[in-house]
């Protein structure tokens, strides 16, 4: 059974699926900024994801 946020983001009711704990997803669909070498620079949406983005490339 599926359940979601007032946003009508998927929330990860799955306690026992390891690569959500692995990778703390708790709701679909969720955002990672992943670096040229296949790393996760970060775990940021909205306003955080945007200074990131600058952060990185400019503006």
């Amino acid at each position: 059974m599926q359940s979601t946020d007032q946003s009508g983001r998927i929330l990860n009711d799955s306690r026992d699926n390891r690569q959500s704990c692995r990778y703390n997803v708790t709701f679909i669909p969720r955002t990672f900024l992943i670096g040229p070498d296949g790393n996760i620079i970060g775990d940021l949406e909205g306003e955080d994801l945007d200074k990131k983005l600058v952060e990185i490339f400019g503006e």
